[in-house]
């Protein structure tokens, strides 16, 4: 037989450590919020002591923009050539000797076919159906100019977000140092800004056209494709990159060879 135990009384001993000081902490809250007098400076930061960080930055853009506009405007230029391409292509047409000749765009039912069949041949009838119908629905609902435009800009973007994002997957995946100090804090800032946050030295820097648009969305959609890269790599198992080893691959081999196509999955 069994006595239950009765119930033993809580003891409650001194404060801790900790409970003074939150405490300490809440009167001395409690006394600046009444009378800010006491404290001046713990109730407002010191202007003389704040970081010009703003002026700093306005400097550093008004220095750019006056010494190495030259730059951003080659880069223009050159990245204005493939964007007026697919621009020709889905939106605008091409104007050839002055005008005197026009060859159209893509029709609209051209490009919803393409789309069908893509779908068809990535993922079957049902993609299709839906690759279709979505290309439709824009078509019907008269915005087939600006989704065209949008579709011409992802097409060149989204190459170049792989290659720079690629390439500094790979970096990051080969180099854990220079992933942990560089590039999570730096993929990390990028994610956390808004898109419209690029666009105002994109403009400052490249000019009024859609090429700033371009790599402002490059830069928001570049950390994805870093981290996709990294990952991937990560998780192919060990047992293949042995072999990569132990038949004597070099390092761009071993890479490109058996870590890559291992990868496929988790990148795609």
């Amino acid at each position: 037989m069994t006595v239950a135990a009765a119930p033993s009384r809580v003891a409650w001993g001194a404060p801790s450590v900790w409970g003074v000081v939150w405490l300490g902490l809440l009167a001395a809250t409690m006394l600046l919020a009444i009378d800010r007098s006491l404290l001046p400076w713990a109730s407002d930061y010191p202007a003389t002591h704040i970081v010009p960080i703003a002026e700093w930055t306005s400097a550093l853009m008004a220095f750019i923009k006056t010494h190495f506009t030259w730059i951003t405007r080659l880069y223009t230029d050159v990245l204005s050539v493939p964007l007026d391409f697919a621009f020709g292509l889905l939106s605008k047409g091409f104007k050839l000797f002055g005008g005197g000749i026009v060859l159209p765009r893509f029709s609209w039912v051209g490009v919803t076919l393409v789309a069908a069949i893509t779908g068809y041949a990535l993922g079957g009838s049902r993609l299709a159906a839906l690759a279709g119908a979505c290309f439709l629905y824009i078509a019907l609902f008269g915005q087939w100019e600006s989704a065209m435009r949008t579709l011409a800009l992802i097409a060149i973007s989204v190459p170049l977000c792989i290659l720079v994002g690629g390439a500094f997957g790979i970096l990051a995946y080969r180099k854990p140092a220079f992933d942990k100090l560089v590039v999570t804090p730096a993929l990390d800032l990028m994610q956390t800004m808004p898109t419209f946050a690029y666009l105002i030295p994109m403009l400052l820097l490249f000019g009024n056209s859609p090429v700033s648009a371009m790599i402002a969305t490059a830069i928001f959609a570049t950390p994805p494709m870093v981290r996709a890269t990294t990952l991937a790599l990560a998780r192919v198992p060990a047992e293949i990159d042995d072999f990569g080893e132990m038949v004597g691959c070099t390092k761009r081999q071993k890479l490109w060879r058996v870590l890559m196509p291992s990868a496929r999955p988790t990148l795609m």
